[in-house]
Order: structure tokens, then C-alpha cells, then sequence
């Protein structure tokens, strides 16, 4: 069974699914092959089981499992791939009791509460955040965003290899430019002492890396939030400097949350869904907005039409409305170079 569940993982790996969602189709793909397993505990082969053995698993964790509608669907469709990649067999009609998917509203943030909790962010977090909330960027793509991924001119931003593997062009208001390029002339700091230090460069894309291996140690490569440390890539072993961790991010935001004393459960995908929410309310129609934010379904870009749409256009941005308050723009203070603050930065700030 080992083999086999290596040879699928390498074939995900190959049509470019993430390596998180790869861990999760094999932690749901195991589940079910010891749900199937006879009664006297011996194993059951993958071509011996019928589409009666996953109606029957889905039923046992809806009634004993206490699973979640939407943890019901990742383990049917880690199934319904994995035999899909490896047999070139569909199960269709799969009739099981499903619990019905509750119809519920994205949690967002109001501008009140997004200005106080940027006040309560630290430096490069605070980036993190606004990037987010500016371009409506998934936590993954804002982190693995490189240099070159940006158009200053064009007020643009390329994401490649976002979900599914496709790349995409979403907004870059120029109300984020200054922020960014501050975090950009951190970075180069980084990366001229590792050039100096005769460091591995960071990590690239498995088969461009392979291709051009001069790339890892080209300036345009390098990420916005490199790791501050080198280390091993765990899929293909290379050492290299990687992206920042979002770990450590979510719990930042949790923790300006409680400061702020905002009641609501704050995480990074909140942001990505304030840019959705604000996008509409400014007269953003659907199919735009679901380009930019990389929905396959335009269903759940509707998602976020809840809100009233009004006369807004896209040059107006619910981010330049937000640097609009007197309340939370200060005065430039002078980092290397005049970046908006958008808060009061201390001596303290990481």
C-alpha cells in the first residue's frame, strides 16, 4: 500500500498540487483503506473495493465521526482523485448520508476594525497584513510572492502557481507601493550577505530549477518574506533559503486581535476576504473580482455579494479609502526612504 501511495503523491506532485494538499488526500486515502479492512483485520487491495465501501465510509463518519460537512467533502474527493490518478477510475453518484452544508457569511473585518488592527501589528506582520488586504492574496501566495512579481507601473501583481496551478493578475494599489518597497530594501540586505557569504540561494519552481540553477541566487527570485534561515526543503531535499513560515503570521494576527479587542476570530483568511467584501461594495462586478482573487467557481466568488454594491470604481480601493482616515494616517517617517506608516511604529517593532 506504501508504494502506492508514493507513486500517487509523486504524481500530484508532478501536475503541481501543493504539498499540503497532497498530506491531506494521504492522511484521508489511508483513513479509508483501514475503514475497509475484513472483519478478521487483514487488508484489502484498492482495486478490490466497489463504490458501496465509500458510500458506507462516508455514512459511518457522518453518524459516529461527528465530521463536519465540508471534512466529509476533502475526504471524498481525496478518494475520488486518488482513484482517478491511479486506477483512471470514476465512482459517479456516490448516494451516502451527507449532513447538509451550512449557508453561512464570510467573517470580515469592518475599516474600523482593520485600522485598529493594523495599529497593534508589528513592522513586517503589519505588511503581511495590508498585502493581503490590498490585493486579496491567499496567505500561501502572499508569502511565496518574489521579487519580480511586481509591476510598479502597471499597479499590478502576478501571482504564479497560486491554487490549481494557474498564475493570475490581481491589483496593486499604489497606496502599497512605498510599504512594499521598504520591505523590498529589507530583503536586499538579506540577500547581498548571503551573495557575500557564499549562501545557497532560494528555493525555485522543481523543474525551473533544474533548468536554470543560476536563478536561486538572482535578486528577482527572491522573496518579499525570505526565511531568515536556511534550511532543507522537505519534498526535494535541497537546501535553500525559503519563504517565511505562516505559522508564526496567524498567531501575530490573533494576538493584535485580542489587543484590539476585536470580537471576531481573525486569521489571515479574514483579510483575503475583506478584499472580496470591499471590492464588491465598491461596484467591482463578479467576473472581475473572481479573476483577481483565482476562484474557479464563480459561486464562491458570490459569495461576497451580500454587500450593496454602490458607485464606486476599481481606481477607488477600500485600501485607499482606509489611508484615507485622518485617524490612522501620520506623518512619513523616514526608513531608508518616506514610507507611509500607517501606524506608529516603536522602537520595539520586529
Amino acid at each position: 500500500m506504501s508504494d502506492l501511495l508514493d507513486k500517487f503523491n509523486v504524481k500530484m506532485r508532478v501536475k503541481g498540487s501543493p504539498i499540503s494538499t497532497r498530506k491531506t488526500y494521504l492522511l484521508w486515502i489511508e483513513r479509508f483503506i483501514r475503514h475497509c479492512r475484513n472483519p478478521d483485520g487483514s487488508w484489502r487491495h484498492f482495486t478490490e473495493l466497489e463504490k458501496v465501501d465509500i458510500e458506507n465510509w462516508l455514512t459511518s463518519m457522518a453518524m459516529t465521526g461527528n465530521i463536519a460537512p465540508a471534512t466529509q467533502d476533502i475526504a471524498l474527493q481525496s478518494v475520488l482523485t486518488f482513484y482517478r490518478v491511479m486506477f483512471d477510475r470514476q465512482f459517479e453518484g456516490i448516494n451516502a448520508l451527507r449532513p447538509k452544508k451550512p449557508e453561512r457569511m464570510p467573517t470580515f473585518l469592518n475599516m474600523t476594525e482593520l485600522g485598529q488592527l493594523f495599529v497593534e501589528l508589528p513592522r513586517v506582520p503589519l505588511v503581511k497584513a495590508q498585502l493581503q488586504t490590498a490585493c486579496g492574496l491567499r496567505v500561501g501566495e502572499m508569502l511565496s510572492i518574489r521579487m519580480k512579481d511586481f509591476d510598479f507601473e502597471r499597479e499590478q501583481i502576478i501571482v504564479r502557481s497560486a491554487k490549481g496551478a494557474k498564475d493570475r493578475a490581481t491589483i496593486f494599489p499604489k497606496e502599497m507601493h512605498d510599504l512594499v518597497r521598504w520591505q523590498m530594501n529589507s530583503m536586499r540586505v538579506l540577500y547581498e550577505s548571503d551573495r557575500r557569504n557564499n549562501m545557497p540561494g532560494v528555493s525555485l519552481p522543481y523543474a525551473f530549477g533544474r533548468k536554470c540553477k543560476s536563478a536561486a541566487t538572482d535578486w528577482a527570485w527572491f522573496y518579499l518574506f525570505a526565511s531568515d534561515r536556511i534550511s532543507k526543503c522537505p519534498e526535494y531535499g535541497t537546501v535553500a533559503r525559503h519563504h517565511a513560515d505562516d505559522s508564526s503570521y496567524n498567531k501575530q494576527l490573533r494576538a493584535a486581535a485580542r489587543k484590539a479587542k476585536i470580537p471576531k476570530r481573525v486569521s489571515s483568511h479574514v483579510l483575503r476576504h475583506a478584499f472580496g467584501t470591499y471590492m464588491v461594495s465598491c461596484g467591482t462586478d463578479i467576473r472581475t473580482l473572481q479573476s483577481m482573487m483565482g476562484h474557479s467557481d464563480i459561486r464562491t466568488t458570490q459569495i461576497y455579494l451580500h454587500c450593496d454594491a454602490n458607485t464606486g470604481t476599481l481606481n477607488q480601493t477600500p485600501f485607499a479609502k482606509l489611508l484615507a482616515n485622518p485617524d490612522l494616517v501620520q506623518s512619513y517617517r523616514q526608513i531608508g526612504h518616506d514610507v507611509p506608516p500607517l501606524r506608529r511604529f516603536t522602537g520595539t517593532d520586529g
